[in-house]
């Protein structure tokens, strides 16, 4: 099938190609969704308009020409989920962090690497496809709309007459939750804080919501929301590993690290190396024993000045240049795709 195909596993992963979704031609669309998916109605009705397809429904009855994932998938029998549902494929980068995982050898599997910057790219280099830079397609509403920020914080349960926290932790061993969580709940007289554990938390039944709602943050967010409009609404960030950390860096909002022991030979992480654990040597990072200052920190605005200064040199590191047009960089470098492949196998097929 001649169609760009995006596959979607989880629902978090909608936010992620929505803009790119409205650059492309509708009738030159799949999305691809696992099945489990297809039974929420909210979900579904974010992709109204989009023909979706059910992922057990393309399993043994057809490929895709073009295939769109964040990642491999899985394996069974040796071959990739990708590779059994898709001829040419492009992986769209999800985030930066998990050095470990994010540049494994599972990357030579695609053909084509949407990467965000010069810096996934130069990582990718091992790999045999061709990297092509877009930025940060997921946030350009971030730079095209600047929302009334009080209207934005009521929605969140905020007091506009505070500053806003918005806690994005990672998951697993690595989410700094169970270390941070009574510091930040005794700054919440001097602070909104808004916690949105991380979404496969939720999705998958942890339990973690539950464990939070008595916890006496501000806001506990448990359901679909959109992170650009927490970025919107949030005066400081913490974060602790992951893309949360790089997504605050392109949106160039005051960042603070949260440090979890032993997160140097965790195994997505990948040593020493990872940018994970580099960018803690350029921003504050808070280890455990320091949990009671974040207060004081965040407080500081010669920290943040200065910040500011280091986060426009990380940026040009890290992100491609293209403020609030990058999902329409992504979706012209997927139809060019689909022009330059098509070219080729019509080249094959007349010299065959």
């Amino acid at each position: 099938m001649d169609k760009i195909a995006f596959i979607i596993h989880t629902k978090e992963m909608y936010h992620h190609y929505a803009n790119v979704f409205r650059m492309l031609n509708p009738n030159e669309l799949d999305v691809v969704l696992f099945d489990h998916l297809l039974g929420d109605a909210e979900f579904m009705g974010k992709l109204s308009g989009i023909n979706t397809v059910p992922l057990s429904s393309v399993h043994g009855a057809y490929k895709y020409r073009y295939l769109v994932s964040n990642h491999y998938m899985d394996m069974n029998g040796g071959t990739s989920l990708i590779k059994r549902i898709g001829e040419c494929n492009i992986r769209f980068m999800y985030g930066l962090g998990d050095a470990k995982w994010n540049y494994a050898d599972w990357n030579a599997l695609y053909d084509y690497i949407l990467c965000f910057g010069p810096y996934q790219a130069e990582r990718l280099d091992f790999t045999g496809g061709v990297k092509l830079q877009m930025g940060y397609p997921r946030y350009d509403a971030y730079f095209q709309e600047k929302p009334e920020r009080e209207p934005l914080q009521r929605k969140f349960g905020c007091n506009p007459g505070k500053k806003t926290i918005v806690w994005l932790p990672t998951r697993g061993k690595l989410s700094s939750v169970p270390i941070y969580l009574s510091a930040m709940s005794a700054l919440t007289d001097r602070f909104n804080i808004v916690l949105k554990p991380h979404p496969l938390d939720l999705e998958e039944g942890s339990g973690i919501a539950a464990s939070l709602r008595g916890a006496g943050l501000t806001h506990l967010i448990d359901y679909m929301v959109d992170n650009t409009e927490l970025y919107q609404a949030a005066d400081y960030i913490l974060a602790d590993y992951g893309g949360i950390i790089f997504s605050a860096l392109y949106l160039d909002k005051n960042l603070l690290l949260l440090n979890v022991p032993g997160a140097e030979s965790d195994p997505n992480i990948g040593g020493s190396n990872s940018e994970d654990i580099v960018i803690r040597g350029f921003l504050r990072s808070v280890d455990p024993g320091e949990r009671d200052r974040i207060g004081e920190i965040l407080s500081d605005e010669r920290e943040w000045q200065m910040q500011k200064i280091k986060r426009g040199s990380l940026r040009k590191i890290f992100f491609a240049s293209y403020d609030g047009c990058s999902a329409a960089v992504a979706a012209s470098t997927l139809n060019a795709i689909r022009q330059i492949e098509n070219k080729k196998g019509l080249f094959a097929r007349s010299n065959g």
